[in-house]
C-alpha cells in the first residue's frame, strides 16, 4: 500500500499542472454559459490538493486512474430556483458520465450536506487545451444557503487580502 501511495504521489506531481489547466477551461466554459444563461452563480475551480488525493486513495482503496475528482469546479446559486438552471448549463456544456444528487438522500426532514455532484469530461476535445482535457472533472452544484448549513467555509477562497467568504467574482 505505502509503494502504491507512493508512486500515485509521484505520478500526481507531474500531472497537477495539466488538471489545474484542465480546471481552469471547466471554469472558463462555466463563467461563459452561466452568463449566456442569465445565472448569477459563483464559480470556482481546483485540482486536487496532494494530500488529499493521497488521503481519499488511503481511506477508500481506490487506486489512481479511478479517481474522478482530480480536477473540479464548483457552481453555487443563490436559490433552489437555481439549481435547474445550473444543471442544464452542466449537461449541455459537458459530457456527463455520472450525475449524484446527495439531497435525495438526505429525505425532507434532515439537514446536511446538499450538493449536485456531476462526473463530466470535456465535450469537445480540442488539441490546443490542456493535454488533461480528455480526462474527467467533477462539477459540484450548490446553493447558498445548503453550503452555509453543511460547510460554509468549503466557500472561502484565497485571496491577496487573506481568506473572503466568498469568490471574487460572481458570474452573471
Amino acid at each position: 500500500m505505502t509503494s502504491d501511495l507512493h508512486s500515485a504521489r509521484q505520478r500526481w506531481l507531474t500531472e497537477k499542472a495539466r488538471y489545474a489547466a484542465l480546471s481552469d477551461c471547466v471554469v472558463d466554459i462555466l463563467k461563459a454559459e452561466c452568463k449566456r444563461a442569465g445565472l448569477f452563480a459563483w464559480i470556482t475551480g481546483r485540482s486536487k490538493d496532494t494530500a488529499s488525493l493521497l488521503k481519499k486513495l488511503a481511506k477508500k482503496e481506490a487506486n489512481y486512474e479511478d479517481l474522478t475528482d482530480k480536477a473540479g469546479a464548483r457552481v453555487v446559486v443563490r436559490f433552489r430556483e437555481g439549481l435547474t438552471l445550473a444543471e442544464a448549463v452542466v449537461e449541455q456544456s459537458f459530457k456527463v458520465i455520472r450525475r449524484e444528487d446527495k439531497t435525495e438522500k438526505l429525505g425532507h426532514n434532515r439537514v446536511g450536506y446538499q450538493a449536485i455532484h456531476y462526473d463530466t469530461v470535456l465535450r469537445n476535445f480540442h488539441s490546443n487545451q490542456s493535454s488533461a482535457a480528455q480526462f474527467g472533472h467533477t462539477v459540484l452544484i450548490a446553493t447558498l444557503s445548503s453550503k452555509g448549513l453543511s460547510s460554509g467555509a468549503s466557500l472561502r477562497t484565497r485571496s491577496e487580502g487573506g481568506l473572503n467568504f466568498f469568490p471574487a467574482a460572481p458570474s452573471r
